[in-house]
């Protein structure tokens, strides 16, 4: 999932905002299910325009941590949403100096009523007198890199929206880092991903109340920037049913890369002494540590949380696939019209500042040759229109490779499945939005535009122009998805700012210009191929390549650096495993009993000879890990002792506790079928078995069992010990249990 782990987000938070609103007296009043509502009136600078705002309604009592979010309960007396109420709690990572300059661009000043655990509550803007269920509903996702954020911050304040466009425009708070994202398996599946749960309970919300607020339920567009976005596609690719939403836009961020544990959970654990060997003991002890502690120890160990792919729970394992695959089978994903865009400087930032190409590239791209680096050098020198030192080139390039690119191929893929697909561009800089001197148009420097919140000093005309023509166009699009935002679909790209800086010359500035694709970006042809690399959309990879990933990083070496986490049904491969901590996929243990993924504090075996495998089976090991065709399966009744010709396929195993020995290695005859609870065997479907075998395993001269057995799609794989020297490959099906 790509959450632009690389780009932190960072919004201008200047001391000054604007103040553009008068109170009004009389306070408006919404009847919901819940009870009474009294909100607060505004009026624009206009001062003909009037937006009711409705500010801190729960909509889930207060959450227990790690748990769920629940519907918030009805209230005895009205309640009073005239303010804002508390954000959730937020992570600022050390290092010191980083983390000044992330609360000084992000969180100064920070959220109005401070931050709680008791923090989903959501913010309503709308058109005063406006009728029940008539307005089209703007339903906003914040960023903040899954680690900060709240929809109570100034920059997303939505009263210009709602007043000028004639929008109900909703903002929500969710939980985010260890309390929203906690990167554990061992929660269970339904409840890894905390923070996506209260967004879709807020959605749930929406259409349950918000006709009693003006909107209408029925017309509902989500839309988010950065991790925001990412949370956008998410409900777009695994959405909840019935899908509660028409349309979406996507600023800066998508959800394309498969996240899995980084260990920041067992380390956060340790930290607050609570590493205990029971699961559920390990988890009332974290739910006892204060919550100023908790976050002050993640903060100092600088740990992040971020998403787990939960087989489409809430995140599905492989976005792409589901969007390519959504024009055959119309029931896997929400297929609405879209609306992508990035800014035009996103790595503009000051992570960039003092590192070199070669440093940005070799921490970004998993074994990025030197002679990689060359080309890209190439294609970006130093002298070249825009880039005249080596912040510009290394912002450069990571901008293109890591958001505006990946935007357009997203933006194709999602035509080429016959959606409705527009793109944008921001390109503008403000004096009084900037970051730091020079800080262009970088990551989330849009937001303050398109919501009108930038502030009034320093304001230029062009900049209030220019906030108004992308209101227009967001409105445009909510209103009438289908008609988009007043240019052509994909090739098209509409371009908001026409480069507009500080340093511009006199020379008058488009607000709004309309452009082939190529134009802008004719680089983007050329790195298509490598984007797929970074992100891991479809693997055509060798082992040797895939375990050399894994060893190189202690912190996700495991046994025998096989994933099992998906078979491409279009390429027949495995797709989807993680080289280090930010990109697709995970090395599994292979032992524990538990058939899940774990962090261990070392690597089991530090190599594993993946071309001695090759030479002695003369195959492609991912080209016969192909699922078998559905014409040679057949159903098998388990027992206690089963045959040596089947695979042990149950959906899921959790409880084989009893049968590992001493040294924790499970001990069950190859093709055991157990129950995932009760140890008991049950009926599955699986392929006949094809056995690999290699004589002799060069470094430990033998082979684990077959624990981490996992369904794939409607199937499962494994490793297993079959002899004690002998390794045997295999891939089965089995349905999901």
């Amino acid at each position: 999932m790509v959450y632009s782990t690389l780009l932190a987000t960072t919004l201008f938070a200047g001391s000054v905002f604007a103040h553009p609103y008068t109170d009004i007296s009389d306070n408006p009043t919404a009847t919901i299910d819940n009870g009474v509502v009294i909100g607060t009136s505004t009026s624009l600078p206009d001062s003909k325009t009037i937006v009711n705002q409705f500010l801190g309604i729960p909509f889930a009592e207060k959450p227990v941590r790690f748990s769920p979010p629940k519907p918030a309960q009805p209230w005895k007396s009205p309640y009073d949403a005239t303010q804002y109420k508390p954000a959730c709690i937020m992570k600022f990572n050390y290092p010191e100096a980083k983390r000044n300059i992330t609360i000084k661009n992000y969180a100064t000043p920070g959220p109005p009523a401070g931050t709680s655990e008791d923090c989903l509550n959501l913010n309503i803007y709308t058109p005063a007198g406006a009728k029940a269920g008539s307005k089209p509903v703007a339903f906003w996702i914040h960023g903040g890199s899954f680690s900060h954020g709240s929809g109570s911050l100034p920059y997303y304040e939505g009263s210009k929206m709602a007043g000028h466009e004639d929008l109900v425009v909703v903002t929500i708070n969710y939980r985010t880092n260890i309390f929203g994202f906690p990167e554990t398996y061992d929660l269970p599946k339904g409840k890894w991903n905390l923070g996506f749960l209260d967004q879709r309970l807020a959605l749930s919300w929406v259409q349950d109340n918000i006709a009693a607020f003006g909107g209408d339920p029925e017309k509902v567009t989500i839309f988010g920037e950065s991790a925001g976005s990412g949370s956008v596609e998410g409900l777009i690719t695994a959405p909840p049913e019935p899908v509660p939403f028409r349309a979406a836009i996507l600023q800066s961020g998508s959800a394309n890369t498969n996240i899995t544990p980084t260990g920041s959970w067992i380390n956060a654990t340790k930290l607050a002494g609570c590493n205990e060997d029971d699961f559920d003991k390990t988890l009332e002890c974290m739910r006892q540590v204060p919550a100023t502690k908790l976050k002050d120890l993640i903060e100092r160990a600088m740990l992040n949380f971020q998403p787990l792919s939960d087989n489409g729970t809430t995140l599905a394992n492989f976005p792409r696939d589901i969007r390519l695959k959504s024009k055959k089978d119309n029931t896997i994903m929400a297929r609405v019209p879209v609306l992508l865009g990035s800014t035009a400087d996103e790595a503009r930032l000051q992570d960039f500042m003092n590192i070199t190409i070669d440093q940005a590239l070799k921490a970004w791209i998993p074994d990025v040759s030197d002679s990689q680096v060359s080309v890209l050098k190439a294609y970006y020198p130093i002298g070249s229109p825009g880039i005249k030192n080596n912040f510009d080139q290394v912002s450069r390039i990571v901008t293109e490779l890591a958001m505006q690119c990946p935007t357009r191929y997203i933006a194709k893929d999602f035509a080429d499945a016959d959606l409705k697909s527009w793109r944008f561009i921001y390109n503008a800089s403000f004096a009084n939005t900037e970051i730091f001197k020079g800080s262009g148009a970088y990551h989330s420097s849009e937001i303050q535009t398109l919501f009108g919140t930038f502030p009034e000093k320093g304001a230029t005309e062009f900049q209030e122009e220019l906030s108004r023509e992308m209101q227009k166009a967001w409105g445009k699009f909510i209103r009438n998805p289908s008609e988009g935002p007043g240019w052509g679909q994909v090739p098209e790209i509409g371009i908001f700012g026409d480069g507009v800086s500080p340093e511009s010359d006199e020379e008058p500035k488009e607000a709004l210009k309309v452009v082939d694709e190529n134009i802008v970006e004719p680089r983007c042809v050329v790195f298509e191929g490598l984007w797929k690399k970074v992100l891991r959309v479809v693997l055509s990879i060798e082992m040797e390549y895939l375990h050399h990933h894994c060893a190189k990083n202690p912190i996700v070496q495991r046994l025998p650096c096989f994933i099992w986490r998906g078979i491409s049904e279009e390429t027949g491969r495995l797709s989807g495993f993680r080289s280090d901590q930010t990109l697709a996929g995970q090395c599994w243990a292979l032992y524990k009993g538990t058939g899940d993924r774990h962090i261990e504090p070392k690597a089991v075996i530090d190599e594993f000879p993946w071309s001695s495998f090759a030479e002695q089976t003369d195959l492609d090991p991912l080209e016969y890990l192909s699922p078998p065709s559905n014409d040679t399966s057949e159903t098998t009744a388990c027992t206690t002792t089963p045959g040596p010709d089947r695979l042990a396929c149950p959906g899921a195993i959790a409880a084989w506790f009893t049968l590992v020995d001493e040294k924790g290695h499970v001990n069950i005859t190859a093709g055991q079928c157990r129950s995932a609870t009760e140890g008991s065997c049950r009926t599955v479907a699986c392929a006949p078995r094809g056995n690999v075998t290699v004589d002799r395993d060069e470094v430990t001269g033998h082979m684990w069992n077959p624990v981490t057995i996992r369904c794939v799609l409607s199937g499962s794989g494994g490793i297993w010990q079959n002899n004690g020297s002998t390794l045997v490959i295999e891939m089965g099906y089995a349905g999901d249990e």
